[in-house]
């Protein structure tokens, strides 16, 4: 939130717009604000996503990631774009992860001198790897009728979503970038 009045105070009207969603967020029922997180267009994430970009977050961002990374195998990289869009695929809906991670993953790929574009697709697959938690519909769907909880989901998806990342990121390495 303090981040979010610091950029406000710059006067952008993206940064206005953060701040008065996360007044929005912040002044509703927990459980309304869950629902509105998993929907990018009234959540405020689209203008997250541009005021990142604008206010040059993304970027800072982005080289707090590359120093981790900097000077290893660009395979470091494509991984970490891998880890980072699964992780945040949990917290909110696919669409408003891409929003908010692909002006990040495109500042990475800047420093770290690769094509953005295979990235950010790949970024794209991987935000709809969430088999830890029943956050995707169809999950959701099975979990009552199928008598699952949480940690089963997390038992059997734990294994499934690191089975996909070694393929996903073997894929865009070997063959697109």
């Amino acid at each position: 939130m303090k981040a979010g009045q610091e950029i406000a105070l710059l006067g952008s009207e993206e940064s206005i717009r953060l701040l008065a969603s996360e007044f929005k967020l912040i002044s509703e029922p927990p459980l309304k604000r869950f629902s509105r997180l998993r929907d990018p267009d009234e959540s405020g994430l689209i203008p997250l996503g541009i005021a990142m970009q604008k206010t040059g977050a993304s970027m800072f961002l982005a080289e707090k990631i590359m120093v981790m990374v900097s000077g290893r195998h660009p395979l470091f990289l494509i991984l970490t774009v891998g880890i980072i869009s699964t992780i945040f695929s949990l917290l909110v809906s696919n669409f408003a992860a891409i929003v908010v991670l692909a002006p990040m993953i495109i500042g990475m790929a800047e420093i770290g001198g690769l094509d953005p574009r295979p990235l950010v697709l790949m970024a794209a697959v991987c935000v709809s790897n969430s088999f830890i938690l029943p956050t995707q519909q169809v999950n959701a769907l099975l979990m009552t009728p199928g008598g699952y909880r949480n940690a089963d989901f997390i038992k059997g998806g734990g294994g499934l979503t690191i089975l996909f990342l070694l393929i996903t990121v073997s894929f865009f390495y070997f063959i697109l970038i």
